[in-house]
């Protein structure tokens, strides 16, 4: 959920994005791979020039490649690579680059195999899809039956991936990040990554820009988390890097806000830092979780090998829950109301003891659109995370903004800056 950008690029690499497919210029359906890649492109740094649908159009798909050869350095193109006879991307891409198209015997296999997994015959037109550039890169499909593949013309590389989004994701990700990234080395410059949780995007941007002027960097920001990427030449890339953290750590921190700051050399997903985090020192993890229904359980598993240190998580939602399954005594919610201190407290010290883990959060609050029966404004969300070998229990009461899902989406991302900033400080 990108909700602010402000990238400064850098010379010389841009790039167009093509979507082929009638279904696309007639309405049918929206034009999200287009949104994903242009998001993909700006967070390595890549700037879009444009975006564009064509329909299964051969003279109009010539127009769109012209103009995106003409004005960028590189062109990613989605659809258009079905077996059906109106897929045209093949064809239109092999006579504009003079590449020709060759059949794999070994393509052919693979797709069979998927038709083969699911019980069913592969019908002969998708022979079309083992087609593969002779001088280029083929790109595996492992989610679908179409590859995708790169080729250039001239100097510049042309990159075709499948329409559907998953499959077009999972290329993009796995195997044509790695290739961009190559391109960008090529340019003499590497990224490194401040990522910081607990401020305001606004006010990041505003003392990066004050501090830094003239380098190069870019910035993006989810709910909770703002990303600034700065783009470092390979000779002096150790010199700056440790003048970067040293001098932005030194103003974030100033501001007051205690900030959770987190130095990367490429862009993972929050999950994996707080994963990476948590292993690096051999802990354990557990989960209360109540206004959230599950949220931060959600975030936290969808880093691979996520289950080497988080042990489990309970959605304990009705105060019935928090009795039967976190053992939080009737009178003490009574006396407290489920969301309080002292509930919070208790659902994080009880988890861990369930678990068996060596911390455990818990998360209560009201996330509207009505308040609850203490009557706490909407947006109240108390936090708690225990240390077993501490015998610690922190808790914090936050004050957040928006409607219900973005509350429930703001009080995961503190759970996990505290969590960050917990194992930061030793405990």
């Amino acid at each position: 959920m990108i909700k602010y950008q402000n990238i400064i690029q850098r010379d010389g690499m841009k790039s167009f994005i093509i979507g082929i497919g009638t279904e696309l210029v007639r309405g049918f359906i929206i034009d999200t791979n287009g949104n994903y890649i242009a998001r993909f492109l700006n967070s390595l740094g890549v700037d879009v020039l444009g975006i564009v649908n064509v329909g299964d159009d051969r003279s109009m798909l010539r127009k769109s490649l012209d103009f995106a050869y003409n004005n960028s350095d590189v062109i990613i193109t989605t659809g258009g690579l079905g077996p059906t006879n109106d897929d045209i991307t093949r064809e239109c891409i092999s006579e504009f680059a003079n590449v020709e198209f060759v059949f794999s015997e070994e393509i052919l296999e693979e797709i069979k195999s998927k038709f083969i997994a699911v019980h069913k015959e592969m019908p002969f037109s998708n022979k079309k899809q083992a087609l593969i550039p002779k001088d280029g890169i083929v790109i595996k499909n492992r989610v679908g039956s179409a590859p995708g593949f790169i080729v250039n013309k001239n100097t510049k590389p042309i990159i075709s991936l499948p329409g559907v989004p998953v499959e077009m994701a999972e290329m993009l990700e796995n195997e044509v990040k790695s290739y961009i990234i190559g391109l960008l080395s090529d340019k003499n410059e590497k990224e490194f990554i401040v990522r910081v949780l607990g401020m305001p995007e606004s006010k990041v941007d505003e003392i990066v820009n004050e501090t830094f002027k003239g380098k190069r960097y870019g910035t993006i920001a989810d709910y909770g988390i703002v990303d600034v990427i700065f783009y470092i030449k390979h000779e002096d890339y150790d010199r700056e890097v440790e003048f970067i953290k040293e001098t932005l750590s030194k103003k974030l921190l100033e501001e007051g806000t205690n900030p959770t700051i987190i130095f990367l050399k490429e862009r993972d997903d929050i999950s994996m830092n707080l994963r990476d985090a948590f292993l690096g020192k051999n802990l354990t993890l557990s989960v209360a979780e109540s206004m959230t229904g599950g949220y931060l359980s959600q975030i936290i598993t969808k880093a691979p090998n996520a289950s080497k240190y988080f042990l489990g998580g309970i959605v304990s939602y009705s105060e019935v829950a928090k009795e039967r399954t976190l053992n939080i005594k009737r009178e003490d919610i009574s006396k407290h109301f489920a969301t309080s201190l002292e509930i919070t407290k208790e659902m994080a010290e009880n988890s861990s003891r369930i678990f068996g883990s060596d911390v455990s959060v818990a998360i209560t609050g009201i996330a509207g659109p009505e308040t609850d029966s203490s009557g706490k404004e909407i947006g109240t969300t108390f936090i708690s995370i225990f240390s077993r070998k501490d015998n610690l229990t922190i808790v914090k009461e936050f004050k957040l903004a928006g409607n219900r899902e973005k509350i429930r989406f703001s009080a995961s991302m503190k759970a996990i800056s505290m969590l960050m900033e917990f194992l930061d400080k030793g405990y």
